[in-house]
């Protein structure tokens, strides 16, 4: 098992992690309203690696936390995406170069 697991394994024990996702789940449903007929996303560091893996689907929302730093060439990856008229990869254009 590499480091990354063994730490997956405890992720969900330590408080400030808890309080963070379920700070982020309030806002979500502070400003969203959810359908239970909505497509959704949950963009993690999982199985599926979108820089290689393109999803063909589309989604009324995608969430993601903590997980943008894995992406090792998030800009090529957004304006990939992007080139698909993606909604997803619009607004993570729009956060980079809003950014700079």
């Amino acid at each position: 098992m590499n480091e990354f697991d063994l730490k997956a394994g405890q992720w969900d024990m330590n408080p400030m992690h808890a309080a963070r996702t379920n700070a982020i789940a309030e806002h979500i449903l502070q400003t969203i309203t959810l359908k239970k007929e909505m497509s959704v996303l949950e963009y993690g560091a999982g199985l599926i690696d979108l820089e290689k893996e393109p999803y063909q689907a589309e989604f009324d929302l995608i969430v993601t936390q903590m997980v943008l730093h894995h992406v090792t060439d998030i800009e090529c990856f957004v304006i990939k995406r992007d080139q698909t008229n993606d909604r997803f990869a619009k607004y993570l254009l729009f956060l980079l170069t809003a950014a700079k």
